[in-house]
């Protein structure tokens, strides 16, 4: 058959058959490799990225501020530093909520006010008193 067609429609057809050929064995199923933010667990290091919302709208990010705001969470000890000096330390202990849509629990600390606590989309949401209160975002140091 291919013999019947003329010199270009066989280059045409030999060229679609290649890139045909070249996308199906060039696909995967596993997609693009992207590592896990691990939203599982609290217990990591983790950088402030903003504070946003509550009455009056709030916006505070590290550049409009100069804070450079980190948590340092162990299994049994949450340290806050602020431009790299301690301002909190406290034991606590973190209860997960199976029931939420994302991870998240509560969070209970010896001696302060212990924040709500989610991880939703890779980033962790601590927002301290009511649903009108700003809500303080973090992600993983890496």
């Amino acid at each position: 058959m291919l013999a019947a067609l003329n010199i270009t429609n066989r280059k045409t057809i030999l060229f679609t058959f290649s890139i045909c050929s070249l996308a199906f064995f060039s696909c995967s199923d596993t997609g693009p490799q992207v590592a896990p933010c691990n939203e599982s667990t609290i217990i990591d290091e983790w950088i402030w990225v903003k504070s946003e919302g509550g009455v009056g709208g709030l916006y505070l990010t590290p550049e409009n501020t100069g804070w450079n705001i980190r948590l340092e969470i162990s299994d049994s000890i949450w340290r806050e530093f602020k431009n790299d000096t301690l301002t909190f330390e406290s034991k606590y202990s973190f209860t997960p909520d199976t029931n939420g849509l994302f991870y998240g629990g509560d969070l209970d600390f010896e001696d302060r006010l212990a924040p709500n606590v989610e991880i939703i989309h890779c980033l962790l949401n601590l927002q301290y008193g009511f649903e009108d209160t700003p809500i303080n975002y973090y992600q993983r140091q890496e």
